[in-house]
This record gives structure tokens, sequence and C-alpha cells, in this order.
């Protein structure tokens, strides 16, 4: 029991970590940055040096949501910080279920986490539930649209993010 409290409190902990760093990604010393301008999200877009190509959608997912939900198997479920990329989409994903659908579905979750509107239970128990992130539609929107357009397990998904992966 304190072992698991003590990992939930370590996931916690980096949890927050990443999150305050998203935070201050986006602040300015000088001013506030307004996250509902366009203009502002493209000049953090660009502040990640993240290029208008195929791999948009990709890149942002790695840059905002693999500190955490990572696909790599390194160190096993113990040195995970929360599930999947995958696991989410397996979870969220339907051939009933509408792109719009998906998209409000996962990103109305991101932004406000709670346990009544989890569909992964398992990932709440092994986890925790996951730090509400305070990102605009522009950034979360297409990643939330590659994740419904792309099966993350699928081997010509694996062909994709090996050819992302050796472009940056």
């Amino acid at each position: 029991m304190r072992k698991h409290q003590n990992r939930t409190i370590l996931n916690s902990s980096i949890l927050l970590t990443v999150v305050l760093f998203l935070v201050l990604s986006f602040s300015d010393n000088d001013k506030s940055t307004d996250f509902t301008s366009k203009s502002s999200v493209r000049a953090s877009i660009s502040a990640f040096n993240i290029p208008e190509n195929k791999f948009n959608g990709l890149k942002l997912m790695v840059t905002y949501c693999y500190a955490c939900h990572t696909h790599e198997r390194v160190g096993g479920r113990a040195n995970r910080l929360a599930p999947p990329m995958y696991m989410i989409r397996n979870h969220y994903y339907s051939d009933e279920i509408s792109q719009d659908e998906f998209v409000e579905s996962v990103t109305s979750f991101v932004k406000s986490p709670s346990e009544s509107t989890a569909l992964m239970r398992g990932a709440i128990r092994n986890f925790g539930l996951m730090p509400p992130l305070p990102l605009p539609d522009e950034i979360l929107v297409p990643i939330v649209t590659y994740l419904y357009e792309n099966d993350l397990r699928s081997d010509e998904w694996r062909t994709k993010f090996n050819e992302f992966k050796r472009s940056n």
C-alpha cells in the first residue's frame, strides 16, 4: 500500500512538473499569453520549431503528450507515467463515433479530467487522474484529429512514425 502511495505521489509530482513546464512555455515575462489568439498559438508552435507539413499532428502529440503518454515500452509498465496514446485511442475510438464526437470527447477530458467522465478507469487506478492541461484548441484539435485518423498500433503508423523520427 505504501509503495502504491509513493508511486502515486511521484506520478503526481512528475505530471505537475510537466503541466508547469507547459504553462511556463506559453508565458512571457512582460505580458501574459492570450491562448485564444491564433497568432500567439502560431508563435508558440514556431517556438517549438513545428513546421507546417504532414507531421503537424504527430509533432504536436510528441511535443505535448509523449512526456507522459509515450508508446515506447522501455522499462515496461512500472516506468510509465500514464497510458500510451494508442490505448487512449482504443478506449475513445469506435467505428460508430464521428471525428467531431471523438475530438470533443478527448479534448473535453484533457481540459477538465474527472473520474466521472473517464473512460479509462484502469488508467486512473494505475496512474491517477491526469491534471487538466491549459492547451488551446489550436493545439489540442490537431493532436486529437491525428489520433482519430491514425491507428497507432498499426504497421502503417509505425512506418510513418519512423519516417517522422528520421526527419526531425
